[in-house]
């Protein structure tokens, strides 16, 4: 599948529905006249309309989050026009907005930047109201947001008295997992609460071949062997989202929320090692084994209160702590099957986080909506690891490190949405950002750090026909250092080489900063349906690249800030019914978009020369329908991501293949208190495949990973009680 193709089709469909939309429309009364009034920026956590909000951004609804039963977060984005997930299909992944990951993408929790140790599995799908893709920064949130910001919006609202249940069992390569998740939500007089949570285990096994070849320089084989990985495990969670709320009256109100996750997982696997051609390694087969807790706590207090004047003052006070604690072990043997390694690490890492912002909220001039804030957080992090290894024939190790990291976050922002016009608004913002970090351990030396940045933030949105408009944004953001990319701490690779070397920090890094612009045109349809198109370019200065070393004859992968890259793309996205504007076509649901990116690290010389591995294309093609009746519905969606050869360095190199999956649902209303959802993820059972290049004078060094999918089977039992 190439570029042109999905590019071609969104076309045809853009022309096709507008040519039939302008045919219905007629002699449409003038668009001054019958446009909607321009609602805020999300300042106060409300649900925002896509189509009248100044602020860029796609808003997925409850209804798109569940459709396909999906047990991850991680797999529901993936069908997010400009979302991609990188990684082994059904196992997570890194999720990635214009193809970037690794910090450019912001994952925000109820409007806020999600604390240390946050993950986007920990959040299971039945917990979230809705998710919002952000292209384009705002000042009321963190602008660490190059590639953009997916929001995620737990669900709070009480509309009225609720019991939900869902029962759900799933298989993953014959492993069989369940999970029973609820939702409980009342109200007396001024007092309500919603109660989502669940709990679940789920089992896994995961097999894949690493292939690894060594060419001298004069193309000869020097090296060959094949590494055969069996991994399995379980894995036990509990999650519990209460949100207790208090109206006060005259616009007073107070809310707490909070989220608790805890997971138990207990797993281990095997590693043989088959040598051709070359030297044996030091392990031919081992044996791993761990075991982990795991425990995530966040809470948050807002405060509304309603000014005389009719301004507003919300205060949000913010409490997080998580913890980790794991044991593995690993048992080696030689190429002559004797004990050549024992291995026992324990580990234990705590964080913890106190946030305290305020916002006030004037439309102090008619047709303004005024907004001034700030935001202080404190996130303090503690590790200890303990590792004793006996390797037979050398001196035995004992090594206890342990460190502590401390970050200071500061910002103060202050942001207006002005209305011109009835068809034409401006979003001025202005934010400062400040953060400092001080780390400190028993191995490693003190290191402190400290940046800030200045975002000014301009968006515009022109309403030029009554169901047209146009977006224009223009922002700055930046990428923060990674806090464990800034401590010179020596990570030992088990197998170092040039493509898989050990790693250390750099104190010295800058954040990235960028000066991005994006452009999009919109027309909507009737019955939710829209086609957009749009465009942006991103400038980004001191960029962060590993720089690869060979020290005292071992490789050494550390990272520095190394001058500029340029990003631009395109993305198209078209949904609509097709029954309503071809009355003679099947009543079917169409949702499709493609995004397609580019960029140039100046550092690097090219072609290939993208940043961070950016996915080139991905696209995406799904389809409802719903039998007379309505009491049956069957879908499905195809995702494409395209291949990618990056080259990371002069001499390193790193091979995507293309990327393809199909996912398929059926929901079946047994009453109207009762529905049976049956999906079928990842049918093509596509194998993951990973390459990584080493390049010099002395030759060539490659290694290639496939790691097997499986199809995924799942029914979730939903019952309204």
């Amino acid at each position: 599948m190439t570029l042109r193709a999905p590019i071609h089709f969104l076309i045809l469909c853009f022309i096709a529905l507008s040519a039939k939309a302008e045919e219905r429309l007629g002699d449409s009364p003038d668009p001054t006249t019958s446009i909607n009034k321009v609602q805020r920026v999300e300042v106060l956590g409300h649900k925002d309309d896509r189509r009248s909000s100044t602020a860029t951004k796609t808003v997925i609804l409850e209804a798109d989050i569940v459709r396909y039963g999906d047990n991850s977060l991680v797999d529901v984005l993936k069908r997010v026009p400009g979302i991609s997930v990188r990684g082994v299909q059904g196992k997570g992944g890194e999720v990635r907005m214009r193809g970037l990951g690794s910090g450019y993408t912001q994952v925000m929790l109820n409007g806020e930047r999600a604390p240390p140790g946050f993950s986007l599995d920990s959040i299971s799908p039945e917990l979230i109201e809705r998710i919002e893709v952000a292209r384009a920064a705002t000042a009321d949130a963190s602008t660490q947001a190059i590639a953009g910001s997916i929001n995620i919006i737990l669900k709070r609202k009480v509309d009225m008295s609720r019991r939900d249940i869902k029962l759900g069992a799933s298989s993953d390569g014959g492993e069989p997992s369940l999970a029973v998740d609820g939702l409980f939500s009342d109200r007396d007089g001024d007092f309500s609460y919603t109660i989502s949570g669940g709990i679940g285990r789920s089992k896994s096994v995961d097999l894949s071949l690493v292939d690894q070849e060594e060419l001298n320089a004069a193309g000869q084989l020097r090296l060959a062997r094949v590494t055969s990985k069996r991994d399995f495990g379980q894995s036990d969670r509990l999650n519990l989202a209460p949100r207790l709320m208090w109206d006060l009256g005259h616009g007073d109100s107070i809310n707490l929320e909070s989220l608790l996750r805890l997971q138990h997982s207990e797993g281990g696997g095997k590693e043989l090692r088959l040598t051709g051609l070359g030297e044996q390694p030091p392990l031919v087969q081992d044996f791993t084994r761990s075991v982990s807790d795991s425990s995530q706590f966040r809470s948050k207090l807002t405060v509304l209160h309603q000014l005389a004047s009719g301004a507003k003052l919300d205060l949000k006070l913010g409490a997080t702590y998580n913890r980790r604690e794991s044991d593995s072990q690993l048992e080696g043997y030689d190429a002559k099957d004797l004990p050549a390694l024992s291995r026992n690490i324990n580990s234990l890492a705590s964080d913890y986080g106190l946030s305290l912002s305020g916002k006030y909220l004037n439309g102090y001039i008619e047709g303004h909506s005024f907004v001034t804030g700030w935001e202080a957080e404190y996130n303090w992090r503690a590790e200890d690891r303990l590792r004793q290894e006996i390797a037979y024939g050398k001196p035995s190790v004992y090594r206890d490190d342990s460190y502590t990291a401390k970050v200071e976050r500061l910002a103060v922002f202050a942001q207006d949405e002005w209305e011109i016009l009835p068809q034409w608004s401006l979003y001025m913002g202005l934010r400062w950002e400040g953060i400092a970090t001080q780390s400190e351990g028993n191995t490693l030396d003190d290191v402190a750090n400290r940046s800030a940045v200045l975002s000014p933030i301009l968006q515009t949105l022109w309403k030029f026909a009554e169901k047209d408009q146009l977006r224009f944004a223009l922002s700055r953001t930046y990428k923060a250092p990674n806090t464990r990319d800034l401590i010179p701490r020596r990570n030992v690779a088990n197998d170092n080489s040039a493509t898989t070397p050990d790693t250390k920090g750099n104190p010295d890094l800058r954040p990235e900063l960028a000066w991005g612009a994006d452009l999009a045109i919109e027309h909507y349809l009737e019955k939710g349906g829209v086609l957009s198109a749009s465009i942006y370019a991103r400038q980004i200065d001191d960029v962060i690249l590993p720089t690869l070393m060979k020290i005292n004859g071992l490789w050494v992968s550390q990272p520095f800030n190394q001058g500029r890259a340029l990003l631009r793309g395109l993305e198209l996205e078209a949904k609509f019914n097709l029954k309503q504007y071809w009355p003679d076509a099947p009543a079917l649901d169409i949702r499709t978009n493609v995004a397609a990116n580019w960029s140039e690290v100046e550092s690097i010389a090219g072609p290939d020369n993208r940043l961070d591995q950016q996915t080139p294309v991905s696209a995406n093609f799904g389809v409802d329908y719903k039998l007379p009746g309505e009491f049956l519905t069957l879908g499905g969606n195809y995702n494409f991501q395209s291949a990618a050869k990056t080259q990371l360095s002069n001499t390193q190199a790193a091979i995507n293949p293309a990327k393809r999956t199909l996912d398929v649902y059926g929901l079946w209303k047994i009453s109207p208190a009762m529905q049976l959802r049956i999906s079928f993820a990842n049918i093509l059972a596509e194998d993951h495949i990973a390459e990584s290049l080493y390049t010099d004078q002395n030759g060539i060094r490659q290694q290639t990973t496939t790691s097997q999918s499986e199809m995924t089977a799942r029914a979730v039992l939903e019952m309204r009680l």
